[in-house]
């Protein structure tokens, strides 16, 4: 128990998903309307150098020191450090999965160094924890969260809709004529498009397989080892097998595919799921969507 003439910063919204908020100053004389108030008590303030230790604050101002929860994450300690050149923020969390059957520690250390144009302030643990609430809360793996993006810098700013416009215009089409023979029947005679140059994002990608399933101007859609693979034109014929072969890009339908990907993607597109992907670890996989 500590001396209620100590510094504090206080949090507002612990028990809200995706709005945890550390203020960045501290609020002595905040009216405390709870019997214990999660709060940081300020160790070791040395000008902008701050060791902040979570914990409850009484009534009678009494502070008691123990992590703080909130939702999927246990945080166990804050520093923030202000230099010359740089500042430096390092927490230690502790993240459950969805169920709680499992958890991993997550060391953030972040600095202005690799922050992009912005800098590191102690508010910058606002959205690395809310972040990986969403993330946890939306069933996705704890063991695929990317421990990395807690190094050095945290940026997954929401995806610019006009850079995903602009991933539908980089599309790259092959065309191909494909038959089947059949026994005593006609033979099967279709086209196929391959497209490749995706975005290296499983969740969008999965979209425009999705979406294009939809169309009335093609007969299948599915993905495997990232490229997209569409048929159409399906005709049976009494013609010779001549299977697979390139054919050349039929520039109208390309851009008639471009444009239902555009339309459907840009409108349904779950900006959370999207972010959500982009925090996961970055593996080789094969997806096959049948």
């Amino acid at each position: 128990m500590e001396s209620k003439y100590n510094s504090y910063k206080y949090v507002t919204r612990i028990n809200q998903l995706g709005e945890f908020s550390l203020f960045h100053g501290a609020i002595n004389g905040n009216p405390n309307k709870q019997c214990l108030k999660p709060v940081f008590l300020i160790r070791n303030k040395c000008k902008n150098n701050l060791d902040l230790e979570p914990g409850l604050l009484a009534s009678n101002k009494s502070f008691y020191s123990c992590p703080m929860s909130t939702f999927y994450i246990q945080i166990n300690s804050i520093k923030y450090y202000e230099k010359k050149s740089y500042n430096y923020l390092e927490a230690q969390l502790l993240v459950f999965s969805k169920d709680f059957q499992t958890y991993k520690d997550i060391f953030v250390n972040i600095n202005s160094y690799h922050y992009g144009c912005g800098a590191v302030c102690i508010q910058s643990i606002n959205d690395i924890i809310n972040s990986i609430n969403i993330y946890i809360d939306y069933d996705n793996s704890l063991e695929l969260l990317d421990e990395k993006l807690f190094e050095n810098r945290f940026q997954l700013p929401k995806l610019d809709k006009a850079k995903l416009l602009n991933d539908i215009d980089n599309l790259e089409f092959k065309y191909y004529s494909n038959s089947s023979y059949r026994f005593k029947k006609d033979n099967i005679f279709w086209k196929e498009i391959e497209i490749s140059n995706l975005p290296n994002n499983s969740y969008i990608t999965n979209l425009y397989m999705l979406t294009l399933r939809k169309s009335i101007i093609l007969d299948s859609s599915h993905l495997s080892n990232n490229i997209l693979l569409l048929t159409y034109d399906r005709e049976d014929i009494y013609s010779r097998h001549c299977g697979k072969q390139e054919i050349e890009e039929d520039l109208r339908k390309s851009d008639e595919i471009r444009g239902i990907l555009k339309h459907g993607v840009y409108n349904s597109i779950d900006l959370i799921k999207e972010k959500n992907e982009r925090m996961k670890k970055k593996v080789e996989l094969t997806i096959e969507s049948e």
